[in-house]
């Protein structure tokens, strides 16, 4: 998968990765290949809790 944070240049990662994306930053992930993605997110604490 490729992901893009903000900015920057895309990036791909492969299995195994982990990828911390901090608070309020924009990402795009992208599936280039054939094969089916599936990722997992996990938010902690909710973006619902964190002061603005």
């Amino acid at each position: 998968m490729t992901i893009k944070l903000n900015e920057q240049e895309k990036a791909i990662y492969v299995k195994g990765n982990i990828v911390n994306v901090p608070y309020k930053i924009k990402m795009l992930i992208h599936n280039e290949y054939e094969e089916i993605l599936k990722f997992f997110v996990v938010k902690s604490p909710s973006p619902k809790n964190m002061k603005q």
